[in-house]
């Protein structure tokens, strides 16, 4: 299987900074793969995953032993508003978070304070980038500015839509960016899509 390959190489790599899965792979794969990844803990610092199958439970059970991460991005693999706070919630433990993104991963705007308060309460992330739906019936612009009136936000920069942009990787239409700052400075860059 993938899983048995990728472990594989992973086990004739004693120590990685860095590791990315672009795979379907299932929760059964994830069960091959993390026992290796727990085993290089201490040195890996980044990790991205793309289009993984993957549970959440599973997937939140392997991060609370990666406690060294400062970098951890999701794409594609459904997370959705009513999961994020227990994978939220997995990063607990992390020190050094310097950096997550969440893109495509299922969230809509009303996830924005949820991750607010995640970020205000790690001193160590300066940026934190998600991909947001709207599934409310409401134009872009108004729903922006809802995002921006319950936002905690003490700076905040918009950013118009601009067709000529190649935002043809989205599967949605990205129609605005947005970034919010809290008084730390620490910034979370929306890209709300329809």
């Amino acid at each position: 299987s993938s899983a048995d390959r990728v472990a594989s190489i992973l086990e004739h790599h004693g120590r990685l900074n860095e590791f990315s899965l672009w795979s379907t792979m299932d929760d059964q794969g994830l069960s091959t793969l993390s026992p290796r990844l727990q085993r290089m803990a201490r040195d890996l610092r980044c990790l991205q995953l793309w289009y993984c199958k993957f549970s959440i439970t599973p997937l939140c059970n392997l991060l609370l032993h990666l406690t060294s991460l400062t970098q951890f991005n999701l794409f594609e693999i459904p997370v959705g508003d009513e999961n994020l706070p227990q994978l939220l919630s997995a990063f607990d433990q992390f020190a050094f978070l310097e950096k997550i993104s969440l893109d495509a991963v299922g969230i809509t705007l009303n996830s924005v304070p949820v991750i607010e308060k995640f970020i205000s309460d790690k001193p160590s992330i300066n940026a934190c980038e998600v991909l947001c739906k709207i599934t409310h019936p409401m134009s872009g612009d108004k729903a922006v500015s809802q995002v921006v009136k319950s936002s905690n936000a003490v700076k905040v920069e918009k950013q118009s839509w601009d067709e000529k942009e190649p935002w043809n990787f989205y599967e949605h239409k990205v129609i605005r960016r947005l970034d919010l700052y809290n008084d730390r400075h620490q910034r979370i860059k929306l890209h709300i899509a329809l």
